[in-house]
């Protein structure tokens, strides 16, 4: 049997136009993209819930749910306390999960995202942190 040339909406499949699942089937990339474009107009919601899931179970692991962490932490940021911030887009505003980078199935706890960005820019330094508070510390008991 000769392989098709042309998916059912007449595009050829080419190597730049194919893509072919680990079972084996061949699919054409333009039709793919097209469905993937309707379903998200139709369902928005549902489309980017499914999709942070997946994204959020292959970065923190399979049963990883940032809203019951979020809860578990009285609905605040770990380092600051802040609770004005919502999921979405953005970044100061905007809760984030943290993590390890470069580990995977590693998250610590939910950051607003000043003290994320601050956490990730300082941790790789932090001996040297904590050793520059400590010799600038006032003496005990005069504060």
């Amino acid at each position: 049997m000769e392989k098709k040339t042309h998916c059912k909406h007449g595009h050829e499949f080419t190597p730049e136009n194919t893509y072919v699942d680990p079972n084996g089937w061949r699919y054409c990339r333009i039709c793919v993209r097209n469905t993937a474009k309707g379903h998200r107009a139709r369902w928005p919601e549902k489309m980017q819930t499914k999709r942070r899931k997946s994204q959020d179970g292959l970065r923190y692991g399979r049963g990883y749910d940032r809203n019951v962490q979020l809860a578990s932490q009285g609905g605040a940021c770990e380092i600051c306390g802040r609770t004005d911030c919502t999921w979405g887009k953005g970044y100061a505003n905007t809760w984030h999960t943290d993590h390890k980078h470069g580990q995977e199935g590693t998250h610590r706890g939910v950051l607003c995202g000043n003290c994320n960005m601050a956490l990730g820019k300082l941790e790789p330094h932090m001996d040297k942190v904590i050793a520059y508070l400590a010799k600038y510390a006032p003496p005990k008991g005069e504060l």
